[in-house]
């Protein structure tokens, strides 16, 4: 007898085949419109939800950094405002999980590296943090997730993170997601390739996560302008050892050598 994931990835396969490839990529369309095909896409192939966001690459080593070297956070990543969700409940999930099982969670350091998808989550049992994490998603029907990352067309600075939740058993998504695999990657990267093309800059971690205070953010717009410290210092009513001190936490947060170096990783960040 099959299993339920076989039997779904056979009644999906064709749905999703026909997807992929009568697909193009869509410049047009606004988020919210890209929102509803999402949410109806996936929900055909059996997921519960889908979010989408920027992701640093740098996130899991500033998590091990001393604090003054460090630019994200998990509260940045909790509360940041540029993730696409097709469910109402997926922001609640995402800063429950991250502000109180992310750190507790043996696969969130393996899950950040952004390097391969990986599937999420299975029912535990007992009292331990993990227990109650797998407690807390059966009340929103969730028992599986699985994080996808797509690295193509952001950049060496940070890429897109597809999140969809299931309400099949880890093991079952595992086989599920291995039969459709190919396809589903295939779908995953057109709809990454659209919101890439036409709403890169609201899903940059570095522009929506609020890691760069606002007078910071105007000190580099202002250098990257020609502007000297003096010249930037009465613009923002700051002393010039005020705009300095924004200059040298920019060098060591971006790993910028000079101020003309500083420059060149702000544009390839997108940030001036």
């Amino acid at each position: 007898m099959k299993s339920d994931s076989a039997v779904m990835a056979n009644s999906n396969n064709n749905t999703l085949s026909r997807t992929v490839w009568s697909s193009g990529i869509n410049t047009s369309r606004n988020l919210d419109e890209i929102r509803s095909d999402i949410a109806k896409t996936f929900c055909d192939l059996g997921f519960n939800s889908v979010s989408y966001q920027g992701a640093p690459y740098r996130l899991a080593e500033d998590l091990s950094s001393a604090p003054e070297a460090r630019l994200f956070s998990l509260r940045h990543l909790a509360r940041a405002r540029s993730v696409l969700h097709t469910c109402e409940m997926d922001p609640e999930l995402t800063e429950v999980y991250l502000e109180k099982f992310a750190t507790l969670d043996p696969n969130f350091i393996p899950t950040i590296r952004f390097d391969w998808p990986r599937v999420q989550l299975t029912r535990r049992q007992g009292n331990s943090p993990l227990a109650r994490l797998s407690a807390y998603m059966k009340t929103l029907g969730v028992k599986s997730r699985i994080t996808w990352p797509m690295r193509a067309f952001t950049g060496e600075y940070w890429c897109g993170l597809f999140s969809l939740t299931s309400d099949m058993e880890t093991c079952d998504l595992n086989n599920y997601v291995k039969s459709i695999g190919h396809q589903l990657h295939h779908l995953l990267m057109l709809y990454h390739l659209e919101l890439q093309s036409s709403h890169s800059q609201h899903f940059n971690p570095y522009l929506n996560s609020d890691v760069i205070c606002p007078n910071a953010m105007k000190t580099l717009e202002g250098v990257s302008r020609g502007k000297s410290s003096k010249q930037m210092a009465d613009i923002l009513s700051l002393t010039e050892r005020g705009v300095e001190y924004h200059i040298e936490r920019l060098k060591q947060q971006l790993g910028a050598g000079n101020r003309q170096n500083l420059i060149h990783i702000a544009h390839k960040l997108g940030l001036v």
